[in-house]
């Protein structure tokens, strides 16, 4: 398949949490799809209030009210990629977030199972750079997976994921350990499920001067070809585990879009097969979004999800209130 060349901004259609079998179908012509109203106003104001309330405990001169004080980023964060921390969020916020009962209606759908769980990941927050050019992310176009492996045939290239999925320890006690459930997210075979869904809550009204979201409209019906015609070697020392950056030159970013207006409360959902990335923030505004991702819990071996739930029960925060819907994604059974 031919990828389309244009630098225009991408205008997503917008789809309510009911229409499921559309928004079934756009996803897998085009490769991602909006979904709007999944968080209300004030489910994304609480969210951002709670992302500066995570910065001023690791920056305690800043203020949310003070663009002035937004020059000290957390030391436990990632300025490159505009992540509040490193680790995964596990802050009461985020985790009411997660429990959507949209999100879980709508995996259900899209992965057509019953069990879909959710991930835990990471706030990212960009800062509104257009007087402060030095606060910039750095563009990106990038798989979170290897695509190499991906689509490899073989029971090997199988094994070996799935034996990378079942050597996650999820120790809580340890820094690699709960990075296991960032790890998890680049673990994929096409053998293992036929989908696997990566997405972002946008919390608040995005305009592309404000940075955000890019991707390759319709390049998972691309990507395996796209391995056929690249080798590995030319352009990775060692095995990507932790996903691939397409270089500048590669065609995939002369087709990419950024995808824009979003309005809050939007959820963006895109395959992971595509590229997608984002692009620096050069606006007065700040761009602000919790990422997550929906999978079968067939995924995991019944081992590596027994690890996995009582590391996630032990992190829970005693003010978080976990819901029957949360049960169900969150894989915590009563």
């Amino acid at each position: 398949m031919a990828l389309e060349t244009s630098s225009k901004c991408l205008q997503p259609q917008l789809f309510g949490v009911d229409q499921l079998d559309q928004i079934r179908d756009h996803l897998q012509r085009e490769g991602l799809v909006a979904v709007r109203d999944v968080l209300t106003a004030a489910q994304c104001e609480r969210t951002l209030e709670d992302m500066h309330t995570l910065w001023s405990e690791h920056c305690p001169t800043h203020r949310r009210d003070d663009v002035s004080s937004f020059a000290a980023w957390p030391p436990v964060g990632l300025t490159r990629y505009a992540l509040l921390q490193s680790e995964p969020v596990f802050r009461a916020q985020a985790l009411r977030n997660r429990q959507s009962p949209a999100l879980l209606a709508i995996g259900r759908a899209l992965l057509n199972c019953e069990q879909v769980l959710c991930s835990h990941d990471r706030y990212g927050l960009m800062r509104p750079a257009v007087d402060h050019p030095a606060w910039s992310t750095h563009p990106n176009l990038h798989l979170d997976l290897d695509p190499w492996l991906y689509f490899a045939a073989g029971a090997e290239s199988e094994r070996v994921v799935r034996e990378r999925l079942n050597s996650l320890n999820y120790d809580t006690a340890t820094v690699d350990g709960r990075r296991c459930f960032l790890r998890e997210n680049n673990l994929a075979h096409a053998a293992l499920q036929p989908l696997f869904l990566q997405g972002s809550f946008c919390l608040a009204d995005n305009r592309a001067e404000d940075g955000g979201f890019q991707c390759v409209p319709r390049s998972h019906l691309a990507l395996q070809q796209w391995t056929r015609t690249h080798r590995r070697e030319d352009y990775c020392e060692s095995d990507p585990q932790d996903g691939f950056s397409f270089p500048r030159e590669d065609a995939m970013w002369q087709a990419a879009r950024r995808v824009a207006p979003l309005p809050r409360g939007t959820l963006l959902l895109w395959d992971q097969r595509v590229a997608h990335g984002s692009l620096p923030n050069h606006s007065e505004r700040e761009r602000a979004a919790q990422f997550v991702r929906l999978f079968s819990a067939d995924l995991l071996s019944e081992s590596t999800r027994r690890r996995r739930r009582s590391a996630l029960a032990s992190l829970l925060p005693d003010d978080f209130e976990l819901s029957c819907v949360g049960r169900a994604l969150f894989d915590l059974p009563d």
